[in-house]
């Protein structure tokens, strides 16, 4: 949930399901005070209301989602515009549906007949358009949590109307009780938009970028057509089955539409949201396509299953008749609402690449098919035919964009995605394992080493908050206990961080970190660098375990700091000054000699061949070591360069900065690096840059949410930094008389450093855990990946 893609996707989605809930109530209320006729007649009004809607809000919902991200200033006015552009739609489509009612749908003829009732009818549609397009806003504003709140309280005051309403014995009643409120609730979040949400919004990262109206044409263009087929199937599709199998098989076939389609918007949801973050963020839309396909899948999978296996009661919550007539429609509509999510997804990508005529193909095709087959089999089958011409339609469709992405990318770009999807639920699961795993706050046999230590308050020392480590063990925060402190990372009251491994990997991890950190106790990380490392106070081995004793560094890990746009200049510019402080302190030129290399190049290269992965055989792997060994020692033979100390795992996890400054003040006043932990990889004898390089590895992760090795695949690639890198990296590691040649500005010489960085990170974490050598998906995305990639393309190292 760090992710905005998360936080808005996840909460349309709770939209969504509150929602559906309170609209099945809704209907449920509806069915035990009004005659099936009288539903529907009002199902008929609504569903009619809510496709004529779809077609006036001319497809700006995703103007909002596309622009409103990278606005800036101009957000209000886009918005505006979309409002006034749809309301205007909406009373010509309303007009001419007026126009048409009487002999397209003879039932609804008497909003034609009755002024009154058709000005009623046109105004609900304007008003329920720009109902809608809220939630679009709030989403491109990343303010979606507003969106639950808003429909909730509006479906719970519908109910209320419904009752109020039942007097009537009519179905004008039902469509009262739905659009008497809209109102209102539009007043109060138009409020909510230009009276509190814009003015406080934070300014764009970047470059905000003007909007104009050819801008805005362009993207609507062939988007429009594919909305508007969306919107004729949609809304055709209850009034073929009103027209020839009767109101009574229209109420089976609308709410068990209602549900299913509650369904289908758990992936609308997370494609408004991945829409936003793909704009805002181009070069990040292979993890964010990832990312979302694996929490649509996990939510709207489970989901449509337990609709499709709790069917009958679903419907017999409306009487024992839809149990009979509805279960059937609803089983199949909800199945159908799966691939329907996933072109979802496949259409939002197509619109953030601009690739519009797949967009409207893909939905005109959904309409010829939905009407095609509908035709064929309302007549003896009812609404349940309907409900299987858009399962056709929809697996029609998907199987049609899997074919056109495989043709296009071919069996590299299916793997890519394969293996990013993979790690995306692996990422998932991980995250949850986190969250709510169970982990013991013991010390063990550790315990004793806390007598031993000289704090003034150490005899009150008690195990706080267990974490997993790395290192095949685990990490115990240890102080004293703050009651009602809440269990972050560090808990409040900690002092010191107690670190067990349990194998013979992480004993040897920990005891480099133990050798470390005093030997740096007076050398840089004594604060004369601009950095502390953390103290010794305890260590205990044998030859079954190992706990080491750190005094604790105050403060918290460079990630909110570098994601942060106000504070992430100057935390990378503490951070670079630190380590190249560091490395300058105890560097000496030297010449590239043959142990330099067995020691950088070939031994940690040989270390690949033992792991297994599904991605190379054994052979292709040692083919591919033998290539990827070659070229950097081509490279860096003959070279001098300035060799020094680096920490060799300089990543956000292993910085520590200040925590923020009193309210008030700008994040980035008083921000301080405190330390650097985590030695256990330092190196004496680095490169010059090669921090800085892994520094900038690992921020690409954590800014872009991908593995390593997509990361080091583009820079093999496309070997330049990119703008937001430049400003720190260039400047910091730009040394013609000390770096290696090119590095950081020459393709050969990023390569060569990049290559380097990435094999020293994947090397180290198959020294520190016995679990990543057995880790084939870890094995493939982040190693074979690469190695593959580095024997098929001539310049990569």
């Amino acid at each position: 949930m760090s992710s905005s893609l998360a936080r808005n996707g996840y909460a349309l989605i709770v939209s969504a399901g509150v929602t559906a809930v309170l609209g099945a109530l809704f209907w449920i209320i509806a069915a035990r005070t009004y005659s099936e006729a009288e539903i529907g007649i009002g199902g008929a009004l609504i569903s009619t209301l809510v496709t004529l809607s779809s077609a006036g809000q001319l497809n700006l919902g995703n103007i909002l989602n596309r622009f409103i991200p990278t606005a800036g200033a101009d957000a209000g006015r886009v918005i505006l515009l979309t409002y006034a552009a749809s309301a205007v739609a909406a009373v010509v489509v309303g007009i001419v549906f007026l126009l048409a009612v009487g002999r397209m749908v003879p039932a609804l003829g008497f909003l034609s007949a009755t002024p009154w009732l058709g000005a009623w009818f046109v105004l609900a549609i304007v008003v329920w358009t720009i109902f809608a397009l809220q939630d679009s806003a709030l989403a491109g504003l990343q303010e979606a949590g507003w969106v639950p709140l808003e429909n909730s309280i509006y479906s719970l005051v519908k109910i209320g109307l419904l009752l109020a309403f039942a007097g009537f014995g009519t179905g004008l009643a039902i469509f009262a009780a739905w659009t008497a409120p809209l109102i209102a609730f539009v007043a109060v979040v138009t409020w909510l938009i230009f009276g509190r949400l814009l003015r406080a919004r934070p300014a764009v990262e970047g470059e905000s970028r003007a909007i104009t109206l050819r801008q805005l044409l362009s993207f609507l263009g062939w988007d429009n057509v594919g909305a508007l087929a969306m919107v004729a199937a949609m809304g055709i599709a209850p009034l073929l089955v009103l027209r020839v199998a009767g109101a009574e098989e229209n109420a089976y076939y609308y709410l068990g539409w209602t549900i299913s389609y509650s369904l289908y918007l758990i992936g609308r949801s997370m494609s408004i949201s991945l829409l936003a973050e793909v704009a805002a963020a181009p070069r990040q839309t292979h993890s964010l396509v990832a990312d979302t396909l694996v929490h649509t899948l996990a939510t709207l999978g489970g989901s449509a299953l337990a609709v499709t296996i709790a069917a009958p009661l679903v419907m017999s919550l409306f009487g024992d008749s839809y149990a009979a007539g509805g279960a059937a429609i609803l089983r199949v509509l909800a199945l159908a609402s799966i691939p329907w999510g996933l072109v979802t997804l496949y259409v939002a990508v197509a619109r953030a690449q601009g690739r519009m005529r797949v967009v409207a193909g893909l939905q005109v095709a959904t309409l010829v098919i939905v009407l095609a087959v509908s035709w064929l089999l309302v007549g003896p089958l009812g609404g349940l035919g309907v409900a299987l011409a858009w399962l056709a339609a929809h697996m029609a469709v998907l199987a049609y964009a899997v074919v056109a992405a495989l043709r296009e990318g071919g069996r590299t770009a299916a793997l890519d995605w394969l293996l990013a999807v993979a790690s995306a639920a692996a990422r998932l699961l991980g995250a949850f394992r986190a969250r709510f795993g169970r982990w013991q706050n013991s010390l063990g046999d550790a315990g004793d080493l806390l007598g031993s230590i000289a704090a003034a308050d150490a005899l009150r020392w008690e195990p706080l908050l267990t974490l997993p480590s790395l290192s095949d063990g685990e990490t115990v925060y240890v102080g004293v206990k703050v009651p009602g402190a809440p269990a972050l990372s560090p808990p409040e009251g900690a002092r010191a961080i107690v670190k067990r491994a349990r194998t013979g990997k992480g004993i040897l991890a920990l005891e480099r970190n133990r050798d470390w950190l005093r030997r740096l106790a007076g050398q840089g990380g004594d604060g004369s660098c601009g950095f502390k490392v953390p103290e010794v106070l305890g260590w205990k081995a044998d030859d079954r375990a190992a706990s080491l004793v750190e005094g604790l560094v105050p403060g918290r890990d460079a990630r909110s700091a570098f994601t942060d746009p106000e504070t992430r200049a100057a935390a990378l510019g503490l951070v670079g000054d630190a380590i190249g402080c560091l490395h300058r302190q105890t560097a000496s030129t030297r010449p590239v000699d043959g142990a330099w290399l067995r020691a950088w190049i070939d031994e940690p290269a040989e270390m690949l061949r033992s792991i297994g992965s599904p991605l190379l055989s054994a052979a292709a792997r040692g083919d591919a070591i033998e290539a990827f060994r070659e070229r950097q020692r081509r490279y860096w033979t003959g070279t001098t360069i300035a060799m020094g100390w680096a920490h060799g795992d300089c990543s956000p996890g292993n910085i520590i900065f200040s925590k923020p400054g009193a309210p008030g003040r700008s994040r980035s006043e008083g921000l301080r690096l405190e330390g650097i932990v985590d030695w256990s990889e330092a190196r004496t004898d680095a490169p010059r840059g090669f921090d800085l390089c892994h520094l900038a590895l690992t921020m690409r992760m954590l800014r872009r949410r991908q593995e390593l090795g997509r990361v080091v695949g583009e820079l093999l690639e496309e070997p330049a930094w990119d703008p937001t890198e430049e400003g720190w990296l260039l400047d910091r590691a730009s040394d013609a008389d000390a770096d290696p040649p090119g590095w950081p500005h020459e393709p050969a010489g990023v390569r060569a450093m990049v290559a380097l960085a990435w094999l020293h990170h994947v090397t180290a974490c198959l020294r520190k855990s016995e679990r990543y050598g057995r880790a084939r998906l870890w094995a493939a995305s982040n190693i074979d990946w690469v190695l593959r990639l580095s024997a098929t393309r001539e310049g990569a190292p």
